[in-house]
């Protein structure tokens, strides 16, 4: 990749915006991933970089999140047994073992996943629970076990805390750390906005139902307040009207680890029309459904920032 970065991301753009790419060959239970998603998990999976940066980011999840999965309820038959039907569920749909799920009344409106991807940890805000229906709480946790199954939670980490590893280094690493975390980090920034659809594609095919799906994540913007008051159709206009209106907005988008949520609301109803949706479901397309090159071709239109 080219490391002098300019704000259009050209590194990244002229990496992984290929045919070639977009076009890569079904062959495993990750099938119904963003395909720039898939192929850089792929290319960074290597007992090399497992091995160096795994030790590393271990040890920092566990100083910034012990204490707040020491203090969690944890989900299991005997406690929130409701939710731990749900996670069995999506365990079993996405083919992965089963992750330690706690309840915490610390992060907000909000749900995550930390640790390792042998030891993963998913974290679901209170909030959420009061808030969502048990199958919106289905599409947010099979949206975290996507992002277990695809292995994104160390280069997630990464994504966040690019300037706290490299600070670690000694004599140089201050210096370093503001150069790499405006490049190194962009980048890694500009996949892990590709994750994000990858682990909304695992949400829905986890609730199995596009508008509870798409429910989900307008609550995640609506909080509180009923997001079954929302009428879907017109939030998603007013969203295209505003969101490319504000240069500086635009260039805000870069610095952000996961896409707008119309945007990700819009590229959910994509996979739902997508050969590559049904295939996973194993049941026939429409002579309708998206091809899987138009797809990804949509969804790469529609994450451009600039």
């Amino acid at each position: 990749m080219n490391s002098r970065l300019t704000i259009k991301c050209p590194g990244f753009d002229e990496s992984f915006n290929s045919n070639s790419i977009l076009m890569l060959p079904l062959s495993s239970k990750r099938d119904f991933s963003h395909p720039i998603d898939g192929k850089l998990i792929k290319r960074l999976d290597s007992p090399v970089v497992n091995a160096i940066l795994k030790p590393i980011v271990e040890q920092i999840a566990d100083f910034y999140q012990g204490q707040i999965l020491a203090a969690a309820i944890p989900v299991n038959a005997n406690s929130f047994s409701e939710i731990d039907k749900l996670v069995n569920e999506c365990v079993r749909t996405l083919g992965i073992r089963r992750p330690y799920v706690v309840i915490s009344n610390s992060i907000g409106f909000n749900a995550y996943t930390v640790g390792s991807d042998e030891e993963p940890h998913i974290v679901i805000g209170a909030h959420l629970v009061k808030v969502m229906s048990s199958q919106q709480l289905k599409f947010i946790i099979g949206h975290e076990c996507g992002h277990i199954l695809m292995g994104h939670v160390m280069y997630h980490f990464l994504a966040s805390n690019t300037s706290v590893l490299v600070k670690m280094i000694p004599v140089i690493g201050p210096v370093l750390a503001p150069v790499l975390d405006s490049t190194v980090g962009l980048l890694l920034k500009a996949w892990s906005r590709r994750s994000e659809i990858t682990a909304d594609r695992a949400g829905l095919l986890c609730c199995n139902d596009l508008n509870v799906a798409k429910r989900s994540l307008l609550q995640l913007e609506a909080g509180f307040i009923d997001a079954d008051n929302v009428n879907i159709d017109s939030y998603l206009e007013n969203s295209r009207k505003f969101r490319n209106r504000s240069m500086l907005r635009r260039v805000g988008e870069y610095t952000a680890d996961h896409p707008m949520l119309s945007k990700r609301i819009e590229a959910l109803d994509l996979f739902a029309r997508s050969k590559k949706y049904y295939k996973f479901l194993g049941t026939s397309a429409p002579l309708t459904a998206i091809s899987d090159h138009q797809l990804e071709a949509d969804i790469e239109k529609l994450l451009k920032i600039m």
